[in-house]
């Protein structure tokens, strides 16, 4: 190949102060590495572009760290007391540490300024009388950098609501009725008519007294009501206690029954002393009943009961031989002395005679 002094060789290619024999070898290698080069170029752009470091597998438009805050709400009827029982949840979508601002309305499990961890979920409960039409609970989240730059950002939710309907109330079982348990007083007893001859079920009473006492089944008594229900006992002669049955008292009551619906009426007494009391209890078909005035003292305070007759043990006899003599002798003294006086007054007689 010939040289031309003063003219570059076309197959010449300068770099800096370089000179390359171009051939087809060195023309190959540089079009890669400029291929190359463009390629590289050309990625970088399009991961530094707009789309400012799109993620791979979020929607378009979304990376890793955007922030955001979601608001759901469920509801749930809580038929025993007939109220609403919301649910919020509030989740920090972003990768960065938020905290919530004046939740509203102020609800359980979420106070100012708790902190969300990135991506966290957090629970708050509400209480709403059945009736209120909806719910709405909103969320603000706060985010700041180091530098002291803030972002807040708000969701709501809302839920329907309406009537909750409250536990079916299952109708009251009728009444059952009770045994009649008329107490009495006389001078010695205080008894107890059981009557169960109105009643529905069977009946079981209890008698317990607060000291120790006789007790026994008891004859002879019956009671009549008024129209005003006032009770009236009669008592038949030699009324009283006709088997006495031991001695009851606080540990050891007196359980009489059960007596069946319709079973007639039985009476039991205990041997009164003043301040005697008997608490009466009584079940039906195994069922405590509430009694009222349960409580019943003796006291012979309004009974017309005769005095006590001394049988003169432990005190001294009546005194009585003493007056008798005095009175005895008084006699024959005044039967002496008139004598004396009819014998001096037929002495002293005198008899006058005719001269």
């Amino acid at each position: 190949m010939r040289r031309v002094a003063g003219h570059a060789d076309p197959d010449d290619l300068t770099l800096g102060s370089f000179r390359v024999k171009r051939n087809p070898l060195t023309r190959r290698l540089l079009a890669s590495a400029a291929s190359l080069t463009i390629g590289a170029v050309g990625t970088l752009a399009l991961t530094t572009g707009p789309a400012t470091a799109q993620a791979a597998g979020l929607p378009y438009g979304e990376t890793l760290n955007e922030r955001g805050v979601t608001v759901t709400g469920a509801a749930e009827c809580d038929p025993e007391d007939s109220l609403w029982l919301i649910t919020w949840t509030v989740t920090n979508t972003s990768q960065e540490l938020a905290t919530i601002v004046d939740p509203d309305p102020a609800v359980a499990g979420f106070a100012h300024n708790d902190a969300f961890q990135p991506g966290e979920s957090k629970n708050g409960t509400q209480t709403l009388p059945s009736g209120t039409a909806s719910a709405t609970f909103s969320a603000t989240l706060r985010w700041a950098d180091e530098v002291g730059n803030e972002e807040f950002l708000t969701n709501s939710a809302t839920v329907e609501l309406g009537d909750c309907p409250g536990k079916p109330t299952e109708p009251e079982p009728d009444p059952v009725a009770e045994p009649a348990i008329i107490s009495f007083l006389t001078c010695d007893l205080l008894g107890f008519i059981i009557d169960n001859r109105e009643g529905d079920g069977e009946a079981t009473v209890t008698f317990t007294p607060d000291r120790t006492v006789t007790h026994g089944h008891a004859t002879g008594f019956s009671y009549t009501v008024d129209g005003e229900n006032n009770v009236e006992i009669t008592m038949a002669e030699g009324a009283g206690i006709a088997q006495e049955l031991g001695d009851a008292d606080q540990q050891n009551p007196v359980v009489l029954g059960p007596f069946p619906a319709g079973a007639e009426p039985h009476t039991h007494a205990f041997r009164a002393t003043e301040g005697l009391t008997i608490t009466v209890t009584l079940a039906v078909n195994g069922q405590p009943v509430d009694l009222k005035d349960n409580v019943v003292t003796w006291t012979a305070e309004g009974l017309d009961c005769p005095a006590e007759e001394d049988d003169g043990e432990g005190g001294e006899l009546p005194v009585t031989g003493t007056a008798t003599s005095l009175i005895a002798g008084g006699a024959v003294a005044l039967l002496v002395l008139g004598g004396g006086l009819y014998l001096l007054a037929r002495r002293r007689r005198i008899t006058f005679t005719a001269g």
